[in-house]
């Protein structure tokens, strides 16, 4: 397969590669070359100076993903002899690194960086899995891990952290921006709904050129159900629902309530299907039921997906909540991570929508143990007042 050069950027050189996933890129900056090599799926979004896959909670043409403090999906901006790197403003998704002697690659695939680099995991190493989990776990402040490679090298793995890399080859860490702390219920709803607003709108903006088709998730548990009422107040019109055949988790009473259209998928289609689906989902860490989420694949041209993501460890009373720098205390659940490579491939862009403001989960923690929440507790063990209320 041979990499075309495409017409936009400037400031570094752009490549498609025929095969690469849709929303995957790999950066590098090599000693002593006069621009940056960017190679990336056909739904990255390019510019004279960025590329980008996914959404921030700003205008889209103003391109201001590193400076926004919600950000699903990644990506980069070239300019004064340097890259800034953006990953997400959660952690669900991750930025990977490997330094050489003449270069420096970073990229939000890390099949697609060891590829590049012409590398492989090591084969003698037995650790990745509880690696990978420690970060998941530690949160930004667990950030980075290191990951050894076949050739002796070591990807570095970074959580809710931009990174610059100078010309030279050094490496810069970047706080990100991030959201005021609310005080109360109304401040964290005005948050996350303007949010959610601002995000649709950047998917949805058509000087994009792929612009995102935006649907919510539904179920008839809380968090989707919380999630599809700030979607529909954003003008999201679709969800999707996967049906399960020993007992009913639709949510299309909600879908109904809230005037969306909805589409059922059997959760079980995966299991029909001629592609190596587990080993996609399971090698980024997953559990056994995201290959569920198979039947999303293929539904739209590029969909942006809402989730209830986290919304265990943001808004259940009776769930230990995420700890500091977003860390994951219990971590047994890693269903999310297992999303990552399919997401890429797929071209699918997920919201999570629990995860805005996700690094104030002990204010969320306090307003929903507060007097005012009182009214929307059900004082069972499954008890979510905040997304109740929403």
């Amino acid at each position: 397969m041979v990499a075309q050069v495409i017409g936009a950027p400037a400031t570094y050189v752009a490549r498609q590669l025929p095969g690469l996933p849709a929303l995957g890129w790999c950066a590098t900056v090599r000693r002593g070359a006069a621009k940056p090599e960017v190679v990336l799926g056909e739904l990255v979004e390019t510019s004279a100076d960025t590329f980008f896959e996914g959404v921030w909670d700003g205008p889209f043409p103003e391109l201001g993903f590193l400076e926004s403090p919600v950000v699903m999906g990644s990506g980069g901006r070239v300019g004064e002899g340097a890259i800034h790197c953006c990953s997400p403003t959660h952690t669900l998704d991750h930025l990977y690194c490997l330094s050489g002697e003449d270069s420096v690659l970073v990229a939000n695939s890390l099949p697609l960086l060891l590829a590049c680099a012409g590398d492989a995991p090591d084969p003698r190493y037995r650790q990745y899995r509880a690696d990978i989990t420690a970060l998941w776990r530690g949160g930004t402040q667990a950030s980075p891990i290191a990951l050894p490679t076949a050739r002796g090298g070591s990807v570095l793995v970074y959580a809710g952290t931009d990174l610059t890399v100078a010309a030279d080859l050094s490496i810069e860490l970047v706080d990100k921006p991030q959201v005021p702390e609310p005080s109360d219920f109304g401040a964290y709803y005005e948050m996350l709904a303007g949010a959610v607003e601002r995000l649709v709108a950047n998917g949805t903006d058509p000087q994009r050129r792929s612009p995102l088709h935006p649907v919510t998730t539904l179920s008839s548990g809380y968090d989707s159900a919380a999630s599809a009422v700030l979607g529909a107040k954003a003008g999201v019109a679709d969800a999707i629902t996967l049906q399960h055949a020993r007992f009913d988790d639709s949510g299309a009473q909600v879908a109904q309530a809230l005037g969306l259209h909805l589409e059922v998928l059997d959760r079980d289609a995966w299991q029909r299907s001629d592609k190596p689906l587990e080993i996609e989902f399971m090698a980024s860490n997953g559990g056994p039921s995201v290959p569920t989420l198979a039947g999303f694949d293929g539904r739209w041209p590029a969909p942006m997906i809402l989730l209830g993501s986290l919304g265990d460890q943001m808004w259940d009373l009776s769930h230990p909540l995420m700890g500091d720098a977003q860390s994951i205390p219990d971590g047994l659940s890693l269903t999310p991570l297992g999303l990552h490579d399919f997401r890429l491939r797929s071209g699918i862009t997920f919201v999570h929508v629990p995860a805005i403001g996700a690094v104030h989960a002990s204010a969320v923690g306090r307003i929903s143990r507060s007097a005012e929440m009182e009214p929307w507790k059900v004082g069972r063990y499954y008890d979510r007042p905040v997304a109740r209320q929403m």
